[in-house]
């Protein structure tokens, strides 16, 4: 499935964003593109060769993940001011 990782790293990165109210967004981003790498890298080590395009989609998810986590949020925001005014 080409779009695989994409897809994975685009629902992780939701889930973490979503639930990581306390930290900053540039934690989290800079955790999971650590974990992206850190996966990237672990399969010289399991007979797989990691690939740069891989890494590439992981981190276009988790931007998509955070774009759509922020816009969702600021939607909820608004729509909260919406209805108690």
């Amino acid at each position: 499935m080409p779009y695989a990782h994409f897809l994975s790293f685009l629902l992780l990165s939701t889930l973490a964003f979503s639930v990581s109210w306390p930290l900053r967004r540039l934690t989290v981003l800079t955790i999971l593109l650590g974990y992206a790498v850190a996966t990237e890298c672990v399969q010289w080590f399991v007979g797989r060769t990691p690939e740069f395009v891989d890494l590439f989609q992981d981190a276009l998810g988790i931007v998509a993940g955070a774009v759509l986590c922020r816009a969702f949020f600021r939607a909820k925001v608004m729509f909260m001011q919406y209805a108690n005014s």
